[in-house]
């Protein structure tokens, strides 16, 4: 039920119990809401109304039995997790970070330098989502990074070697080699969409590499492709409850404060990212994390705030890619 049929179902069940005219004497004392009605004083109201206090009361009792009960943060995060509209990665870092998982319904932005893991953080979060949740997940593969023998092997890794048939066929890759096709894929999902249902997750992994023709077009076609991509994608989500998951290039810019002269590992090193594709894309994802790693033979990445509606900025947590490709 929606919203606007639940303000619609409350709105008949509090016409059945009060009378249009004390509404209207009501009003008369800009006494509008029932929120007013509770704040008033009984014996105020009972004045107003002719009613003995006793009958006040007891319709205050009356409708509150039919208003929504207020519920506290964690009753709200539970019942969002049995909704499903938080759906857990099984990813510790991630999910810590994220306040439980993907939430539908929004935009999420995972950007980091070439290599540094971001694909295979999509591809563990799409195993386990699809493996533990019995739901299907979109893989817009744009760079081809899927190899069929490595999925399986990840697969293995995470331990569901006896249901990889039925996980592989839950997973729904696309390979897009234009950025024109990643619109037609986009308006296709709204079809499947509206037969089954089933997809929660897509991923887009990536959008830069189909961007890349139009950086020096001087007519601007490309910005309007990126905000048609960005308008669609934000229409998937919210329209039929979707978590997508952005992969973007970053540019880093290292600045080194010297601690001592003895060796490389002595350099503080803080490095500056700067996503790809520009300022007509710097808003469309609510949250963007940063994925970044100290060294190219180090498992550990860290995870952090870029931008985010939802989330601190302040907000830090670590990954770990294992030589298996898994993510832990």
């Amino acid at each position: 039920m929606t919203m606007a049929n639940d303000a619609n179902e409350i709105t008949k069940r509090l016409d059945q119990i009060v009378d249009p005219q004390l509404v209207d004497t009501l009003a008369k004392h800009k006494i509008f809401l029932v929120h007013d009605f509770y704040l008033s004083d009984t014996d105020k109201l009972s004045k107003i109304t002719g009613l003995h206090p006793k009958a006040i009361l007891k319709l205050k009792t009356e409708l509150a039995s039919h208003l929504p009960r207020p519920i506290n943060a964690y009753e709200e995060y539970s019942l969002q997790l049995t909704e499903g509209s938080i759906i857990k990665t099984s990813i510790p870092g991630l999910d810590e970070i994220l306040g439980g998982g993907l939430r539908t319904g929004s935009l999420l932005e995972l950007c980091g330098t070439s290599g540094c893991g971001k694909t295979q953080i999509c591809l563990n979060l799409a195993i386990n989502i699809v493996a533990q949740h019995n739901v299907r997940v979109m893989y817009v593969d744009t760079k081809r990074d899927l190899v069929p023998s490595h999925f399986s092997a990840v697969v293995d890794a995470l331990g569901y070697r006896t249901e990889k048939a039925a996980i592989l066929s839950r997973v729904m890759v696309t390979r897009p080699d234009t950025i024109y096709s990643l619109i037609s894929t986009l308006h296709g999902l709204q079809g499947i969409q509206k037969r089954e249902k089933r997809i929660k997750i897509l991923i887009i992994d990536s959008v830069v590499d189909l961007y890349y023709p139009f950086l020096n077009d001087q007519d601007n076609d490309g910005l309007g492709l990126l905000s048609h991509i960005a308008s669609l994608s934000h229409h998937l989500s919210t329209a039929y409850k979707l978590a997508v998951l952005f992969v973007n290039l970053g540019t880093r810019r290292n600045v080194f404060k010297e601690e001592s002269h003895q060796d490389d590992s002595s350099l503080d090193t803080h490095d500056f990212l700067t996503p790809s594709l520009g300022k007509v894309w710097i808003g469309v994802p609510q949250t963007r994390l940063i994925l970044s790693r100290k060294s190219s033979n180090n498992p550990v990445r860290s995870l952090t705030v870029h931008r985010s509606l939802t989330i601190s900025k302040e907000s830090k947590s670590k990954v770990y890619i294992l030589p298996d490709g898994t993510v832990k």
